[in-house]
């Protein structure tokens, strides 16, 4: 069998040559913090910005305290990520979008929680993002 192996030497990869260092992180549920356009006030600023919003707007991750938070370009909070998910070590923000919005209602979420929530169903923005 070894008639049918074609063995040959990978070429070097010269030192001058720049590795893809970008690091993609693609839309996930888990990354964001579903419930918290749904324990806004109903005049809060943010549900208006979710609402408009669109798959592939800018948007950027900015820290608010101990939370990360989804901003589009007017500087208005479209989301809070998970405060499970942090950025990755070493590497630096260099673009998001929104990469999804989902509808998420008051029963999708665990009982003990609902007593928070204000509305029954509303958008969550999940990002698509890109660290280099």
């Amino acid at each position: 069998d070894k008639e049918h192996v074609l063995r040959r030497a990978a070429p070097d990869v010269a030192d001058s040559v720049a590795l893809p260092t970008a690091l993609y992180q693609v839309p996930d549920l888990k990354t964001v913090d579903l419930s918290w356009a749904g324990r806004l006030r109903p005049d809060h600023p943010s549900l208006a910005a979710i609402s408009t919003a669109k798959v592939g707007d800018p948007i950027h991750i900015v820290r608010d305290g101990p939370s990360w938070m989804m901003q589009d370009e007017k500087a208005q909070a479209l989301g809070r990520m998970a405060k499970s998910w942090s950025p990755p070590q070493g590497l630096s923000f260099v673009r998001g979008e929104v990469g999804a919005i989902v509808r998420w209602r008051k029963s999708d979420s665990q009982e003990e929680f609902r007593v928070h929530l204000h509305r029954d169903v509303w958008e969550v923005a999940v990002p698509e993002l890109v660290f280099g």
